[in-house]
């Protein structure tokens, strides 16, 4: 009896687990990454979350807690989201 019990204990903590895990809310946020609209203006210096794909949030800093997949830091790189290089 008591294994039993023991066993449906364990198996319900599971499923409540499961059930209660949630898909985190970006797929990445790469964060101090040099960004160039395309537009010609200067880059800024900005943090991009991605959902799929989409660009979720841009701006100088996420403000609100995030759950990523994956966070990159992009001090030093480049990123050059929404245009094509005509070249």
């Amino acid at each position: 009896m008591f294994k039993k019990i023991t066993g449906l204990l364990i198996a319900s903590a599971c499923v409540s687990f499961t059930v209660n895990a949630q898909k985190p809310k970006y797929d990445y946020v790469i964060k101090k990454v040099t960004v160039f609209d395309g537009s010609g203006k200067d880059p800024v210096v900005a943090e991009v979350a991605i959902a799929g794909d989409t660009i979720a949030f841009f701006g100088k800093k996420i403000d609100h807690k995030y759950d990523a997949v994956k966070t990159i830091n992009g001090k030093g790189l480049y990123l050059s989201p929404g245009f094509i290089d005509p070249h």
